[in-house]
């Protein structure tokens, strides 16, 4: 069954998955990093660039609110 509301057409797309799915895996392995070593944005992003051959490398404008968030819940 198909729903035709507005509001829930964006579930049916396949960018609004993909977009999820990146910011989710980019929060795994900027957490991945941090669990090895406390490190600076720069070099978060470095680290996350180089163990994901550069397929995930989040930049600076989602680098820091997801630590802001982090910082805030603890």
């Amino acid at each position: 069954m198909k729903c035709e509301s507005k509001s829930e057409s964006k579930y049916e797309s396949s960018e609004y998955w993909a977009g999820l799915i990146k910011m989710s895996l980019s929060r795994f392995f900027i957490l991945h990093v941090l669990h090895n070593e406390a490190l600076h944005g720069y070099e978060i992003t470095k680290r996350v660039a180089d163990i994901t051959c550069g397929c995930c490398a989040p930049a600076e404008g989602s680098l820091y609110p997801v630590l802001n968030l982090w910082r805030a819940d603890w």
